[in-house]
């Protein structure tokens, strides 16, 4: 199982999206998504390397689309374009 950070969105209780920063895991077998954690990722490490590390990979989840995660069981990627 592979995994990297993605930036995500979903609605909140007001049907308005939030977008945060999840790490998403993707299945060996077709690079699907498989999962994504529960919250979005705080920039809380234990060290200064470790959390300059952190920020350098998270980074690279504005390089990629956006998840959609609002309904769990079909997650999909939102064009650039349709994203606010």
């Amino acid at each position: 199982m592979s995994w990297n950070y993605r930036v995500t969105r979903m609605k909140d209780e007001t049907g308005d999206y939030v977008y945060g920063i999840r790490e998403v895991y993707y299945r060996d077998a077709d690079g699907s998504i498989s999962g994504w954690s529960v919250k979005e990722m705080p920039l809380v490490e234990g060290s200064l390397g470790e959390l300059a590390q952190a920020h350098t990979l998270m980074g690279g989840a504005f390089d990629a689309p956006v998840i959609d995660v609002t309904d769990e069981d079909k997650p999909y990627e939102v064009a650039k374009e349709a994203v606010t």
